[in-house]
């Protein structure tokens, strides 16, 4: 703890771990909304979405109990300090990391200073004026930057810039977005201050732009934007996954998310027979117990009472998937490749979904 020149006390900022927060709350110094809250600022900033895949995992890994988790979940929504959208997994996402009440902290009576600050910004601007109109000037005078700047101050991690005299201030480019990945625009330019045209800002790879034309794609969507970077390799395929899907796909924007995200392939590369053998054996060991099509994607619901999409299980070896899973007790007495009228009438509509 330490002290302030009030006399009140507050806590020093809080950088902890995210083991450290769950250490806490084992020792009852949180409550759930704090706990949920904290557990997430100590994983990233504001603006990175946390994807919660299985909520039982989740509660089991992080020592919550389910119906508390989702109360704190909306009260933390509901204060509007969290965001979350549900497509297929839950994914929070912080709105800030503001985690001081002002009444409590003299934070408030800190940043003041900001504003007084401020008033000599119009003196700043004025030396850059009046610096044109100067006959000479040293390489030095020209590149020093002064130390007190505003925004310096407000965010020291940003460098100085330094504006020529001969670029007006509407040509300096100060912000440039990873989507046109065009890194080495900014890498290789002569000057920081360098003009940039304009339709450089927006680029995407013909690919996208063919792809938003025929499928109304949401080139801006930000979560698409996301993965699109993150993975570059795997739009082709994931927009082949799209286009054998496109009569029956309701949100292309969202399908073509996922699909990069999860690694799809094109469901013709599976063939119907292939999915009649998989789906047999699965059965067979306990594995799976049905099976369905949704939005163009194909589902199986597992041991553990979860619908997975079939490609993710395919790619895994029958060892991997009965460590993971509880296999099902299948009757000793049926014929190990017997199948009862149901499960084939299950396996026959599915590979009419394929092959169709």
């Amino acid at each position: 703890m330490t002290h302030n020149p009030s006399g009140r006390q507050k806590s020093s900022h809080l950088r902890l771990t995210a083991a450290e927060v769950k250490d806490m709350w084992n020792e009852g110094e949180y409550t759930p909304q704090g706990y949920l809250h904290h557990l997430i600022l100590a994983h990233r900033s504001p603006g990175w979405v946390w994807r919660i895949e299985n909520v039982s995992q989740f509660c089991k890994d992080w020592g919550l109990n389910r119906r508390t988790f989702y109360r704190a979940k909306a009260a933390l929504i509901d204060r509007g300090v969290l965001e979350e959208e549900v497509f297929g997994a839950i994914e929070l996402k912080l709105t800030s990391t503001n985690v001081c009440d002002s009444s409590d902290t003299p934070v408030s009576d800190e940043s003041l200073v900001v504003p007084d600050l401020s008033h000599s910004v119009p003196d700043l601007s004025q030396l850059v004026t009046n610096g044109s109109h100067s006959t000479l000037e040293t390489v030095d005078t020209q590149s020093a930057c002064n130390s007190t700047s505003l925004k310096q101050l407000i965010t020291p991690t940003t460098q100085d810039v330094c504006v020529s005299e001969n670029v007006n201030n509407s040509e300096v480019r100060t912000e440039v977005s990873v989507f046109d990945r065009l890194p080495a625009q900014v890498e290789n330019a002569e000057s920081p201050n360098e003009a940039i045209p304009p339709g450089k800002e927006t680029y995407a790879p013909p690919i996208l732009l063919e792809a938003k034309k025929k499928f109304g794609i949401n080139l801006e969507d930000t979560q698409l934007r996301k993965s699109i970077e993150f993975w570059p390799e795997r739009v082709e395929v994931a927009i082949a996954c799209l286009e054998e899907k496109q009569l029956t796909v309701k949100y292309p924007t969202r399908f073509l998310q996922r699909a990069i995200e999860e690694d799809w392939k094109p469901e013709r590369r599976t063939g119907g027979s292939e999915w009649r053998d998989w789906f047999n054996e699965a059965y067979n060991r306990g594995l799976v117990s049905a099976g369905r099509e949704d939005d163009g994607v194909q589902y199986v619901l597992t041991a553990d009472d979860h619908w997975v999409p079939f490609e993710h299980l395919r790619r895994q070896s029958w060892e991997q998937l009965e460590a993971q899973l509880k296999p099902i007790t299948v009757d000793a007495h049926a014929a190990p490749d017997e199948l009862t009228p149901g499960q084939s009438q299950i396996i026959e509509a599915m590979a009419v979904l394929v092959e169709g």
